[in-house]
């Protein structure tokens, strides 16, 4: 099983509207490739930071979805507007396997 985790760390002021974000951005996922997100927002670390965690198969799996959401039009012009929410170099991301 490989888990896929984003995290972005809010602008000052942000945190609601990064939340409500990340939420609307978990639904285009599962619409253009039938992946399920959760999102969640962290209590220690980075202030007001939010992570997306998917889990995939394989790596094969993810590389397909990932693929298939790329191309999705309402996937790119919705990350537009992360750039208005995200501190510029904050985001992050980690692939884990389970073992």
């Amino acid at each position: 099983m490989i888990v896929f985790v984003r995290t972005a760390v809010p602008l000052p002021g942000k945190s609601l509207d990064l939340i409500a974000f990340a939420k609307e951005v978990a639904k285009v996922v599962k619409q253009a490739n039938g992946v399920e997100m959760s999102v969640s927002s962290s209590i220690g670390g980075s202030l007001g930071a939010v992570a997306w965690t998917s889990m995939y198969e394989s790596l094969a799996q993810l590389e397909e979805k990932t693929a298939k959401l790329m191309a999705d039009p309402g996937y790119g012009a919705m990350i537009k507007k992360a750039e208005s929410l995200v501190v510029p170099g904050s985001a992050h991301d980690q692939i884990w396997r389970h073992i």
